[in-house]
């Protein structure tokens, strides 16, 4: 099972990697790449955030 509703302590980098590999071997368009590349982006920003640095 993916982590896909952990996002603490590379949580959101385990989810972002679950995410990229499901629609690779489902055969997903270019712009669902892109907006898991968004969400990455935002999860990895938030994470930072809660992290605290």
């Amino acid at each position: 099972r993916c982590p896909a509703r952990v996002t603490e302590d590379g949580g959101g980098v385990r989810a972002a990697d679950c995410i990229l590999q499901l629609p690779s071997s489902m055969g997903r368009p270019v712009a669902w790449r892109r907006l898991v590349a968004a969400s990455a982006l935002r999860m990895a920003s938030c994470r930072c955030r809660a992290g605290g640095s």
